[in-house]
C-alpha cells in the first residue's frame, strides 16, 4: 500500500511539473510572423521591422511585451528593441543592419514570466557602418543613452 501512495504522488508531481513547463499560456498557441523575413536590405539604413501575431482561430494576439534581437552568427552586432504596437496584433521597430550578410533575428512574445521566442532570417547588403558595429538598442536611444 505504502508503494503504491509513493508512486501515485509521483506521478501526480510529474503530471503537474509537466503541466506547468509545457503550458505558455495563450502564447503557445501565437503564430509569430516577422513580415521582413527572408528580405535583403541595404546597410546604414534604418529599416522598419514589422510583427504580426495571431492566435490560432486568426485572432490579434496583444502580450505585454514583444522584443526583436538581431545579430549576426559568431558576431557581436546587436540590433534590438521592444517593439511598439501600431494595432492590434501588429508591432514594429525601426533598427539597423550594420555589414553585409546573413542576420538572425529572434522575436520574443511575453506575458508575465512566460515567453515565446522564434527565429527568422534577414539579408543585408552595402557598406560597413563602423558606428553601429558595437550593436543599436532601439530602448536605449529612444532614452537618450
Amino acid at each position: 500500500m505504502k508503494n503504491i501512495v509513493y508512486l501515485l504522488t509521483i506521478l501526480f508531481m510529474i503530471t503537474a511539473a509537466a503541466a506547468g513547463c509545457s503550458s505558455v499560456g495563450a502564447l503557445g498557441n501565437t503564430d509569430i510572423q516577422l513580415e521582413n523575413a527572408g528580405e535583403t536590405y541595404q546597410t546604414k539604413e534604418f529599416i522598419t521591422f514589422e510583427v504580426n501575431l495571431q492566435d490560432k482561430d486568426g485572432e490579434a494576439v496583444s502580450p505585454e511585451r514583444v522584443y526583436l534581437y538581431m545579430n549576426m552568427e559568431r558576431m557581436h552586432h546587436p540590433m534590438e528593441g521592444t517593439m511598439k504596437e501600431t494595432e492590434p496584433g501588429n508591432f514594429v521597430i525601426n533598427l539597423p543592419l550594420a555589414m553585409e550578410g546573413e542576420w538572425y533575428a529572434i522575436v520574443t512574445i511575453s506575458e508575465g514570466e512566460k515567453e515565446v521566442e522564434e527565429r527568422f532570417e534577414v539579408f543585408a547588403e552595402g557598406e560597413m557602418e563602423p558606428e553601429l558595429l558595437k550593436g543599436y538598442n532601439a530602448d536605449e536611444a529612444e532614452n537618450g543613452d
